[in-house]
């Protein structure tokens, strides 16, 4: 594969994943699911230059800038100034 069409494999192989982390019904299938997820992270990380210890600061940063899920708030907009 080329680099675009690689790209875009991984964009669809993240959607089949997705879809399969809501269909599992136990938690044993949602975390083997979540961990194809990951696996799928780790690529595409990769595959951008990035390591997953990358990815993972930058989702750090934003999470004390903007916060994160873990508290259950749900942001509905955000007003530039």
């Amino acid at each position: 594969m080329g680099d675009d069409e690689y790209w875009e494999y991984l964009l669809k192989k993240d959607q089949e994943e997705l879809e399969e982390v809501r269909e599992a019904t136990s938690i044993l299938e949602r975390k083997k699911e979540l961990a194809d997820k990951l696996e799928l992270i780790c690529t595409m990380a990769i595959y951008n230059g990035f390591s997953l210890e990358d990815i993972l600061e930058e989702a750090n940063q934003k999470e004390q800038k903007n916060g994160g899920f873990s508290k259950r708030i749900l942001l509905e907009k955000v007003i530039e100034k």
